[in-house]
């Protein structure tokens, strides 16, 4: 995720209506942006009716992802360092196999000018 990779998932300012994110804009990551893809985690081989029953599996999944990324401790500070936004597949991708959902860190309190990955708890505070 690092170097001329015109297609690589990296920093995003999200568009909200509402409390609904309705798009997410692609940015360089020295730009104001809210938003960082962080990985794909790859869900368990469960119906899809249950995987969407389970919504805080998924969002507890993306947040060991997003420390890792940003090296700091996974515990229960972590959600007062970073929300999370995630997309996963369509049902009839699920069907097919597909179990990949796209897990991004979310930092709605303020503006991000620089990429998170290795930040540390001083990039990633608790606030």
């Amino acid at each position: 995720m690092t170097g001329a990779a015109p297609l690589a998932y990296r920093c995003f300012d999200p568009k909200l209506v509402k409390d609904d994110i309705d798009e997410m804009v692609a940015v360089p990551c020295t730009a104001k942006h809210h938003a960082e893809f962080v990985g794909i985690w790859q869900a368990p081989d469960i119906s899809y009716a249950e995987f969407t029953r389970t919504t805080k599996r998924t969002h507890r999944a993306c947040q060991t992802m997003t420390a890792k990324f940003a090296k700091v401790p996974d515990n229960s500070q972590l959600d007062f360092r970073a929300g999370t936004i995630y997309y996963q597949p369509y049902e009839q991708e699920w069907k097919n196999g597909n179990r990949g959902v796209q897990c991004f860190l979310w930092i709605s309190d303020r503006d991000l000018t620089r990429s998170l990955r290795n930040a540390g708890t001083r990039g990633l505070p608790v606030t």
